[in-house]
């Protein structure tokens, strides 16, 4: 009778990759190979793969278990606080005991019946290399991308053959793009040529913040999957390829030095001056966004944000170069805004090829990640 023995906390840590899939069959399989156990979530694109190892276990290495299924409203029977878990293979099943000093649990998992209509397993998806790097780089990454994913908006096939993150492997960078902004993020080492559809950011995301500060990830993707994995453990997440066209990166002849403006400010400042024109003004989307003197006692320049002339907020700003005088529209700037809050942003305006474009930009202190937004200007009122 194979036994099994599992560290406090260990199952707890495993099941909180595994719930990232919200099952299809409303339930999660388990499954031992080796000494390791597999918990496994999936739907009809997505696949998260827990895998934890037994601190004690009496298996040899090729042993393979069958397939065991437990319900989401059961998972508290392994989602346990307590302070060792201990699981038996037996003819009836997988029987399970949680202890803790003078406390007990017991509870009994039941193998897939041989006459069960159930869906099989996918197969196991195997990774063996790939793009290596900071877990939380990866999600600082995919956090910027999100801006100009249109992450809620790709729900059916068609919006995920378009709403897609590109990475460019000779650029060392990745693009999303919306219908009026765009963002590019930039890492030396990004080389890697990659798709990602707008809606499996946030289970990408998700599965790097389980992995702290300091773990690394493989990032990539094979012929019909993108995955990101813990090298360490083996947990792992997968979601289906969708075809879809691949864009020439258009963002080459944007340099710093050609646009004739420049200007500084503080992220959280920046974005709660939007905030509160998204608010305050009314009848109009259009936002004058003006560099100039805010306190002529303090000689303090800044940026102004007005509305049919009316100004409606004003904050600091530092003015490296030229001058700013442009209405953008205010639910593009306030969909932006909120990405710039860890740090500072530079404002650059009127390039010398595109003269009506705005870039935004920043770069992470912590994980050295680039990021720059794209709008347009509103044409002139005549």
């Amino acid at each position: 009778m194979p036994k099994f023995k599992f560290a406090a906390g260990t199952l707890h840590k495993a099941f909180a990759i595994a719930k990232l899939v919200k099952p299809q069959t409303k339930d999660f399989v388990l499954k031992f190979h080796g000494g390791t156990l597999s918990i496994i979530s999936y739907d009809s694109r997505k696949y998260a793969r827990a895998e934890v190892k037994a601190t004690e276990s009496d298996v040899k290495p090729d042993y393979v278990s069958d397939e065991y299924f437990l319900s989401e409203d059961r998972k508290g029977l392994l989602d346990t606080d307590l302070d060792e878990v201990s699981i038996s293979i037996t003819d009836k099943g997988m029987n399970v005991k949680a202890f803790a000093q003078e406390k007990e649990r017991k509870a009994l998992i039941r193998k897939r019946p041989e006459n069960s209509r159930r869906p099989f397993v996918p197969r196991r998806l195997e990774v063996s290399e790939g793009l290596n790097l900071k877990a939380s780089v990866l999600e600082d990454l995919l956090r910027h991308l999100s801006c100009s994913a249109l992450v809620k908006e790709t729900k059916t096939e068609d919006d995920m053959r378009v709403n897609q993150v590109h990475f460019y492997k000779d650029h060392e960078c990745a693009v999303s793009n919306a219908r009026s902004h765009a963002t590019v993020v930039k890492y030396s080492g990004l080389n890697l040529d990659s798709s990602v559809v707008s809606s499996d950011i946030p289970l990408i995301k998700g599965f790097c913040a389980k992995m702290g500060d300091e773990g690394e990830v493989w990032f990539g993707q094979d012929k019909t999957h993108v995955y990101v994995q813990d090298p360490k453990t083996g947990s792992c997440v997968f979601c289906a390829r969708v075809n879809g066209k691949r864009p020439e990166f258009s963002f080459t002849d944007l340099d710093d030095v050609d646009f004739k403006t420049e200007v500084e400010v503080d992220g959280e400042e920046l974005n709660t001056a939007v905030a509160w024109a998204v608010t305050a003004v009314e009848g109009t989307s259009r936002i004058t966004f003006a560099t100039g003197p805010i306190d002529e006692e303090k000689k303090r320049m800044g940026i102004t944000l007005s509305a049919d002339g009316d100004g409606v907020c004003k904050f600091p700003a530092s003015l490296k170069r030229g001058v700013l005088a442009a209405d953008f529209h205010i639910g593009c700037m306030s969909e932006i805004s909120p990405y710039l809050t860890y740090g500072d942003a530079k404002l650059r305006y009127g390039h010398k090829n595109n003269a009506t474009l705005l870039d935004i930009s920043m770069t992470s202190k912590v994980t050295k990640v680039g990021v720059r937004h794209f709008v347009r200007s509103m044409k002139e009122r005549t």
